[in-house]
């Protein structure tokens, strides 16, 4: 059972990643030779005016072809230069440095150019599907008074991406619990064959993907915990567009 300054420990992380969000928005815009690289340096130096810190793993970063590169870090030597018509995907996370402080862990999608592509919106858009039928999913076991196990919620999911025709486009688990020394937790909670039901005011993430193998890789996360009244409490903004930014 996680205490009320835990939580709130957890939603102030949420609140500071979501002021990343919108600053790298405002970077990109305004820089239009940015790197991946230089972005990934500019979230980091944003966690040191927030008090924040990540774990060993930095900031993905991840522009065109390079968003379908699973765990995609930028380096310095042959980080990838902004040009028009760019998927950019952004996974970050971070906690508050001082304490035993619970992570948050979020991706959005962004675009530089005058206009979203057609294939890509529909990709996004399915995946904004899958995501919100996932949540459906948990909020109707817990209005029945059940907790829904990794396996129910994975096979849910599953069976969303099948009915689009992404069969074998979703190659990983839906989610993860969200822990103090490590964004991604005790991974034995996130295997589909798991029947133990998720644990109450722990956080959670749900990130459906749909990746196109050396094309491009769409992901949505959010996090979540389910309280003491079975309430399924989304934390994060659930994105529903992609962040389109026009090149000036």
């Amino acid at each position: 059972m996680r205490t009320k300054e835990e939580i709130s420990a957890h939603k102030k992380s949420v609140h500071v990643l979501e002021n990343i969000f919108d600053n790298i928005e405002m970077l990109i815009a305004n820089n239009p030779n940015i790197t991946e690289y230089d972005i990934q340096k500019h979230i980091e130096s944003d966690f040191e005016k927030y008090n924040h810190s990540t774990d060993k793993d930095r900031p993905i970063v991840a522009y065109r072809e390079n968003s379908s590169v699973v765990h995609y870090y930028p380096q310095k030597q042959w980080s990838k230069k902004l040009k028009k018509w760019s998927l950019i995907l952004v996974d970050i996370r971070a906690r508050q440095k001082n304490g035993h402080n619970p992570f948050a862990d979020i991706t959005q999608m962004f675009y530089y150019g005058d206009f979203v592509p057609k294939n890509i919106e529909k990709v996004f858009n399915d995946v904004i599907f899958i995501r919100d039928k996932t949540i459906e999913f948990i909020e109707d076991k817990l209005h029945k008074n059940n907790i829904p196990t990794w396996a129910e919620i994975q096979n849910a999911t599953s069976e969303q991406v099948n009915k689009l025709w992404y069969k074998g486009k979703m190659n990983h688990y839906v989610g993860h619990c969200i822990w103090f020394y490590s964004p991604h937790g005790n991974r034995k909670n996130i295997t589909p064959t798991n029947n133990i039901p998720l644990e109450i005011n722990l956080w959670y993430t749900i990130e459906p993907w749909i990746y196109l193998k050396n094309t491009f890789w769409i992901r949505s996360e959010i996090n979540f915990y389910i309280d003491e009244n079975l309430k399924l409490n989304v934390t994060t903004k659930q994105q529903k567009q992609i962040h389109r930014i026009k090149p000036r």
